[in-house]
């Protein structure tokens, strides 16, 4: 699978999870609380994921309801990202933190 690499753009120190919805292929949502930011720059790493497109969203919260279709389908803004199988994925997330 293709790995992600996010660094935010501002605010990395009020991100509490982080949250990436499968658009294509259809899969499961992965879930990633704050810990998993690594280093001085504050970046998460997603590893193994399916290639395709996803939806990434950062929270204050590191407590969000990931499985309640509700929460999901409330959810508005995000960013797009594409991930692709033979090499990782690095952005900048631009987007506000929910």
């Amino acid at each position: 699978g293709g790995g992600l690499t996010v660094r935010p753009a501002k605010g990395a120190s009020d991100v509490g999870s982080a949250l990436l919805l499968p658009i294509s292929p259809v899969g499961a949502p992965q879930f990633a609380a704050a810990e998993l930011f690594l280093g001085a720059g504050r970046e998460l790493q997603f590893y193994n994921l399916p290639p395709g497109s996803y939806q990434l969203f950062l929270f204050h919260s590191k407590e969000i309801e990931y499985r309640n279709p509700k929460f999901l389908a409330g959810l508005t803004g995000g960013e797009r990202v594409t991930v692709t199988a033979d090499k990782p994925t690095e952005i900048t997330f631009e987007g506000a933190i929910q």
